[in-house]
Parts: structure tokens; C-alpha cells; sequence
């Protein structure tokens, strides 16, 4: 969902920033390691494919249904966990990505990027090169719906900075209660409705393939 204007032997406490995940350390060493990328570290768009029949299954008595397989490499805009709101039983951590264009870190650095609510919120600065119709349509809210302990530990050291690789379904989603959550299935629109809910499989931290400019 996207409005406009995550062998040293005594173990220490994982400090955690304002938007949940790794230390603040973690986030300043991404944002040094990215500084003066001038190319899209994850250039190309998710992939999507229609799944028929739809494929059901539960996680934590919530129904997961299934409608297509997605991947998605991107570079993380932003993360933010949740824990009271009411999808929190199926999807604790939102990943703002983007790809194409909104992966170049450089151009990121020109955007003022957050999250609250369930939202991803999105501004350029003065002075921005990149467009607002560029921003919209490389850029997504991304609710994750975890599995496994794997999962969860990987999704751990997973923040702001950093290019993932996520691979899984899109998913539409009832609660016991009979409430319903639709997830968007273009990555073109905006507003309410308009993040992707992926049931994950594999989600990993990778290397960028590209060198600064010198």
C-alpha cells in the first residue's frame, strides 16, 4: 500500500531502531555500504504468475488462499513491525521494496520514505530527478506472512539498506472471524488495497553486484 505526499560467546540484546529490525548499526553500515551506487541494484520488476486453482492453507488459524507464485528481488526502503493491530496474527513485518529505479540508492536518497498503519508513505525532495508516476510504480508495501522459525530468524537481520530476495505466493486472507484481507495484484496501483500480502517460502539477504562510482 503506498501513500503519497526488518562466535562471540556471551550473546548481547539485538538494539532495534524505530522501524524494528536489525541495530542502528546495521542500518548506518547499509547506508554506507550504498552510498554513491549510482545503478539499480535490483533492476527488474517482480515476478508474477497466475496460479489455477487457487492453493489454500493456514498460518496461526488464518486461511492463506493462494492465487499466484511471486518473486521479488528489491532493495528495503524501509521496515516496520507490528504487534496489537489486527493482521499482526498472520503478518507481523511490512517491507516498503523497491526495484527498477527506486533500487539506484542514490535516487533513494532523494525520497523521503516512511511507514505507519499499514501504509508506506513517499515524498520527493526538492530537487528529486525521479518522477512521482516513477516512484508509484517501483516502489510497494509488502505485508509478510512468515512460516517457519527459519523465516523469522533470516527476516531478523533483514533492514533498511538492504537487497533482499523474497519468493512465495500472493494471498488473499479470512480470519476466524470471517474478516478479509484482498491483496493488491498489480504493482501499479496505490491507496488502500494496494500492498501485496506474500505467503513466503524463501526470504535472504544478497550481496549487490554493483561497484560505487569512483
Amino acid at each position: 500500500m503506498i501513500a503519497a505526499a526488518g562466535a562471540i560467546l556471551v550473546a548481547l540484546p539485538l538494539l532495534k531502531d524505530a522501524q524494528g529490525g536489525p541495530s542502528l548499526w546495521h542500518r548506518a553500515e547499509a547506508r554506507q555500504r550504498n552510498a554513491g551506487i549510482e545503478e539499480a541494484l535490483a533492476p527488474r520488476a517482480p515476478y508474477q504468475a497466475g496460479l489455477m486453482p487457487v492453493r489454500r492453507s493456514t498460518v496461526n488459524d488464518h486461511e492463506m488462499r493462494a492465487f499466484a507464485r511471486f518473486r521479488v528481488e528489491a532493495l528495503v526502503l524501509s521496515r516496520h513491525d507490528y504487534r496489537f493491530d489486527r493482521t499482526a496474527g498472520f503478518s507481523s513485518t511490512d517491507l516498503a521494496l523497491g526495484w527498477g529505479p527506486m533500487s539506484t540508492p542514490a535516487r533513494v536518497e532523494e525520497v523521503e520514505i516512511s511507514q505507519a498503519r499499514r501504509f508506506y508513505y513517499w515524498r520527493p525532495k526538492p530537487g528529486a530527478q525521479l518522477s512521482a508516476r516513477q516512484i508509484r510504480t517501483s516502489s510497494a508495501n509488502m505485508h509478510l506472512v512468515l512460516q517457519s522459525a527459519a523465516q523469522r530468524e533470516a527476516l531478523k537481520q533483514i533492514g533498511k539498506g538492504d537487497l533482499v530476495v523474497i519468493e512465495g505466493y500472493l494471498v488473499d486472507v479470512e480470519a476466524p472471524s470471517g474478516m478479509r484481507w484482498r491483496s493488491s495484484r498489480t504493482r501499479n496501483d496505490a491507496g488502500a488495497g494496494a500492498c501485496e500480502i506474500i505467503l513466503v517460502e524463501t526470504i535472504r539477504r544478497v550481496a549487490p553486484e554493483v561497484e560505487k562510482a569512483v
